[in-house]
């Protein structure tokens, strides 16, 4: 009898231990998800504009801090290089509108550029009308009409995933050379993409 006592004290033990270690882990996770998005550093060539609660003024007149929530905006003859957390990068093209907040990277209208590096892997998440991306690897563009709610997401090389805002719906894997569409809150099956047709510098 004392014995069996012995083990199933062991066996809770046990189950106590993976029970704290899990819920560390998903806490760490949430943590994660949550402030690791806001931009880092900033390169821009051009004119390239912050959002105060008022106006729009140059990025300049900012100085260096670019802490916490930031809209920006590329005009035609400009672009910007956003250093995010955990060597990821994005560049927005010209005539672009994005917001950085602590969850996530919002495409509001334009294009985007994202690189994933290996650290960075399922740490930056994009969002974009209904649809948001994780970028587990690689290299992958967002191209966003505000006006249409007219998009695609086209993934030069590596893995992304694309989830639904809408649906409670399992994830769609993108591999290199694919591409999605979406449209007005529908997301099409992904398709073959000719990526030399994108500007990927």
């Amino acid at each position: 009898m004392i014995k069996h006592n012995n083990k199933l004290n062991f066996s809770l033990l046990i189950f106590i231990i993976f029970s704290i270690t899990a819920i560390c882990f998903d806490n760490s996770k949430s943590y994660a998800q949550t402030e690791l998005q806001t931009i880092e550093s900033i390169e821009y060539e051009g004119n390239v504009e912050y959002k105060t609660a008022e106006e729009w003024l140059p990025l300049k007149e900012k100085g260096t801090d670019i802490s916490g929530e930031l809209m920006l905006k590329t005009n035609e003859d400009s672009t910007a290089k956003l250093q995010m957390p955990f060597d990821n990068l994005i560049k927005m093209y010209p005539s672009t509108i994005a917001k950085s907040t602590n969850s996530n990277f919002n495409l509001i209208h334009g294009e985007i550029s994202t690189a994933i590096s290996l650290s960075g892997r399922a740490r930056l998440e994009i969002r974009v009308s209904n649809v948001k991306i994780i970028g587990q690897s690689g290299l992958f563009k967002v191209l966003y009409n505000q006006e249409k709610d007219l998009g695609e997401v086209i993934v030069k090389n590596g893995l992304i995933e694309v989830y639904n805002t809408n649906e409670n719906s399992k994830p769609i894997k993108l591999s290199g050379f694919y591409k999605i569409s979406f449209e007005k809150g529908n997301i099409q099956k992904p398709t073959q993409a000719s990526v030399i047709q994108y500007d990927w510098h």
